[in-house]
């Protein structure tokens, strides 16, 4: 694994082959900061054969100052803010730290969210919960960026009109065995 310093002018030349316009800056250089973060463990995001990549998640006004999409279609093609800083995340994890795939990256398939890493917003002003920053104890006003080792998606489509149904559902599939689970060898303890 390379393991390069995330130097600014790196972290630079990954944002512009993302395409990040000049203002994305400040919010690439903040994903980076919390990839590299000891708490995030990324040498291990870089080096699994699970097929898990860093999500990144804004809160507060640079979500709208950058243009990050938080709404319908989030995770979709057409919100260039989303698209070019997840990418540029990327880049740098290519590029900087070395998780070329098949050699240090080890996930046999992988997976889309690992050539542009997710990059959304939360939906502050629709939820009605607190900000996920806010919980945190950040203020409403501050903006944040979060890092989550996420894997692929897995859609719960309910159409019920019965509420308890509804929820029943998702939380089926919320705590079903999914993709990646194993199952341990009877001597395994």
């Amino acid at each position: 694994m390379r393991n390069d310093r995330a130097r600014a002018g790196k972290i630079a030349v990954n944002a512009v082959m993302a395409g990040c316009e000049p203002a994305y800056m400040p919010a690439v250089v903040a994903a980076v900061e919390a990839l590299v973060d000891k708490a995030f463990n990324a040498h291990g995001i870089q080096t699994t054969t699970n097929p898990v990549g860093p999500m990144i998640v804004f809160n507060g006004p640079v979500r709208q100052k950058l243009g990050i999409h938080y709404g319908a279609g989030c995770f979709g093609p057409g919100f260039k803010g989303n698209a070019t800083i997840g990418r540029a995340l990327r880049l740098v994890m290519l590029n900087v730290g070395g998780a070329t795939p098949g050699e240090v990256d080890k996930a046999p398939l992988g997976w889309p969210g690992k050539f542009t890493s997710c990059c959304i917003g939360e939906n502050e002003e629709e939820s009605p919960y607190e900000p996920f920053h806010v919980e945190r104890g950040y203020r409403r006003e501050e903006s944040t960026v979060t890092l989550i080792a996420a894997n692929g998606m897995w859609p719960i489509t309910e159409m019920s009109p019965d509420k308890a149904m509804v929820l029943e559902h998702i939380t089926r599939g919320m705590t079903a065995t999914g993709p990646s689970a194993g199952q341990e060898a009877p001597d395994h303890w």
